[in-house]
């Protein structure tokens, strides 16, 4: 789907059915934990209608070549997400986050929960539980449904499992209306 004049249409130029109950603000902010050096940032920007308000990052390089690719002056800022207070964080509507996916992948131990990195996800729940942004994103690698399907409730999440052990997941929750797709990317 595609917008022309404030037209959405589909694929064929026909008018598209658009689900009513999804009113998105003009801009949405987010925060963008995990950040590494940009991609979610970079992605957002480009789709449009996306304000970065703040960013958290621990590896000194990343976060120095994602200082240098955008202008984050003036941004609320975190090294180590454990220490994050959400009381200092910004308004926002999107919490996303490419947790560490070490502990998760096949090149890894898969220990999951079980290695202190996996536990980072509880990171991104501790701030969204205080926070409770509109929306989540959270990207890792197929194994990780395995690990967070018994954390959250079976009757809002939907699970459409990757073809292949290479795809990377995409962990879409809508807080607002207790949606939850898991896609592969």
């Amino acid at each position: 789907m595609h917008n022309t004049e404030n037209h959405i249409l589909n694929q064929q130029g026909q008018p598209a059915l658009v689900a009513s109950f999804f009113v998105i603000e003009s801009v949405i902010r987010f925060i963008d934990m995990f950040s590494g050096i940009g991609g979610f940032r970079e992605g957002l920007t480009r789709a449009g209608g996306f304000e970065c308000v703040g960013h958290c990052e621990i590896d000194k390089y990343a976060n120095r070549s994602y200082n240098a690719l955008f202008d984050t002056k003036g941004e609320w800022f975190i090294e180590d997400a454990r220490k994050a207070d959400p009381s200092t964080m910004p308004d926002f509507q999107l919490l996303c986050g490419g947790f560490p996916c070490q502990t998760f992948s096949i090149a890894g131990s898969r220990k999951g929960f079980g290695d202190p990195r996996g536990t980072l996800f509880f990171e991104l729940a501790r701030l969204a539980e205080a926070r409770k942004p509109s929306y989540l994103l959270f990207e890792n690698v197929p194994y990780v449904q395995k690990c967070i399907r018994y954390i959250m409730y079976t009757n809002q999440i939907c699970i459409a499992p990757p073809k292949n052990s290479g795809a990377r997941l995409f962990l879409l929750c809508s807080t607002v209306h207790n949606m939850f797709l898991l896609a592969k990317g």
